[in-house]
């Protein structure tokens, strides 16, 4: 199912949301957002610098 939209926070693709609340989900982050504050395909300079960033993040965390 795809939606062409993207996580604001992980830039991973989102799928339709369960909760009529929100229109979108995203697994990774565990995560419900409205239409409005996801990302577009036509956007995808902005989903690249986001998933580069949410990975820059993780790798931090390393776990002994």
């Amino acid at each position: 199912m795809k939606t062409r939209r993207f996580c604001p926070k992980c830039g991973r693709p989102v799928v339709k949301s369960r909760n009529k609340e929100y229109t979108f989900q995203c697994y990774n982050c565990e995560e419900d957002f409205c239409r409005f504050e996801v990302f577009h395909t036509s956007e995808i300079r902005q989903v690249r610098e986001i998933r580069k960033s949410y990975l820059d993040r993780s790798t931090i965390i390393q776990i002994p």
